[in-house]
């Protein structure tokens, strides 16, 4: 199978045109991104379009004038070495990922738009000045494309479905609501960003604004932190400071113990 791994890790199909057609043809090569990182699932793209590419030579060989008749077949299937380029560099995002970050993107399908983090460097680049910013609105962007893969999959309810799964996690693990609204203020900056340069249709209307935020996302205002050294005590802090929250640090197996003694 004909197939390259690009240094992002998405699988191109690729099928070299013999030196007697390529004149014909005004190519060397053929060549397709299939967009995804999974091998067996590039075999399916790479099967179909292989066949296209043969009959073209095949044509090319016994009758040019037909080529032109074919040039919607052409395009469809990696015809363009510029487009092929283009689509791999919306991908460029996936080749500075560790492998096992890379890992969690595999099971998406890319096939349908544009990755959600095509732009995310560029933009948290020219957006932001400070590092650790840019840090985060990658990390948010990188996040919400787990339930919005391309910017076709920008729509209220994916939106919604990604605050919402926050909900659904053990209590211990769960963001409060300020975290998310700022994971998804900087999710809405990226879209208004991608907006102005014309990346994003402007008729598109901005999914994550006006989202729900549960009441299940808000913390407890009490924090529980480690039990002391000695087992059989229990540490109370309060702050003297005014300019400091009190805090409330106990074992939580001796909350009810301690208060039925005092």
């Amino acid at each position: 199978m004909n197939l390259t791994r690009l240094k992002s890790g998405i699988w191109q199909v690729e099928l070299r045109i013999p030196v007697d057609v390529r004149h014909v043809l005004g190519r060397t090569r053929f060549a397709k991104s299939t967009k995804t990182l999974d091998k067996r699932a590039a075999m399916k793209v790479a099967v179909p379009t292989l066949a296209v590419w043969q009959q073209m030579i095949e044509l090319a060989r016994t009758n040019p004038s037909q080529l032109q008749s074919h040039k919607t077949a052409l395009q469809s299937c990696g015809g363009s070495e510029k487009k092929t380029a283009t689509d791999s560099k919306h991908f460029d995002w996936l080749a500075v990922l560790r492998p096992s970050q890379a890992e969690h993107y595999r099971h998406l399908d890319f096939s349908q738009g544009i990755p959600l983090p095509a732009f995310m460097e560029q933009f948290s680049v020219e957006h932001y000045v400070n590092p650790r910013t840019r840090s985060e609105a990658r990390r948010y962007i990188l996040e919400a494309t787990q339930f919005l893969p391309t910017l076709l999959d920008l729509t209220k309810l994916n939106a919604q479905r990604w605050v919402s799964a926050e909900e659904s996690k053990p209590i211990a693990v769960r963001r409060s609501a300020k975290t998310m609204q700022k994971g998804v203020g900087f999710l809405s900056e990226y879209v208004a960003w991608l907006q102005y340069k014309g990346l994003l249709g402007h008729d598109a209307v901005n999914p994550f604004r006006d989202l729900h935020f549960s009441k299940q996302l808000a913390r407890s205002r009490q924090y529980l932190c480690n039990p002391p050294i000695n087992p059989e005590r229990s540490f109370v802090e309060n702050s003297f400071n005014m300019k400091q929250r009190s805090f409330l640090c106990v074992r939580p197996d001796t909350v009810t113990a301690r208060s039925s003694r005092s």
